[in-house]
């Protein structure tokens, strides 16, 4: 008994052939993206051809279905360091990030089959004053220590001064200023953002 071929018949065998095709696709696209962020920017394109028309009286039809698909691959690691890169051009002068490792997101704005890829990106850390150790020594030494103390506490985000003298106190400090050692510790939170 022969039947007549509808589109339905076709459709549904389309429907199956991409069901079984459209993951292996994906995974074989993956598998060439060897662990770099893949991007599809176009749909996969779709070829049919059957060996028999809509129409036709016919008990069986082959239909043979290729899909073609292409992506844009980049790697997170590179995305991360040019975002970390530009938020250390932001730094204020006199400043500098923290040792915490920045926080890096984006998300893919737009990705062209030519291999064109928009981000938009976000990148966030800490930053503390930079405190030039041989400049600040320079700049007290032989100076009074109450004079000292009032140059330091003038420095941005300085919160505490102590000065210690070693062996016995005295009423300035060395004159030569590779006798003065200057300790910084950074307090809890007095970073910014």
């Amino acid at each position: 008994m022969a039947t007549v071929i509808q589109q339905s018949d076709l459709d549904a065998v389309k429907q199956a052939l991409s069901s079984q095709l459209n993951p292996k696709l994906q995974d074989d696209l993956n598998s060439q993206a060897k662990g770099k962020h893949l991007v599809a920017p176009d749909q996969p394109k779709v070829d049919v051809s059957t060996d028999h028309q809509v129409g036709e009286e016919i008990a069986n039809f082959n239909m043979t279905m290729t899909l073609n698909a292409t992506g844009v691959v980049f790697d997170n690691a590179a995305v991360s360091r040019l975002l970390r890169e530009a938020l250390k051009r932001k730094v204020q002068v006199g400043s500098e990030l923290t040792s915490d490792q920045p926080k890096t997101t984006y998300d893919v704005a737009q990705a062209t089959s030519d291999g064109s890829v928009t981000l938009n990106g976000h990148a966030s850390g800490y930053t503390v004053i930079v405190f030039s150790q041989p400049a600040i020594r320079a700049h007290i030494k032989g100076r009074s220590p109450s004079s000292a103390r009032s140059f330091l506490q003038g420095l941005p985000n300085v919160v505490d001064v102590t000065l210690r003298q070693d062996p016995i106190a005295l009423p300035w400090l060395p004159f030569f200023s590779s006798h003065i050692t200057i300790r910084i510790e950074e307090v809890s939170g007095t970073g910014s953002a």
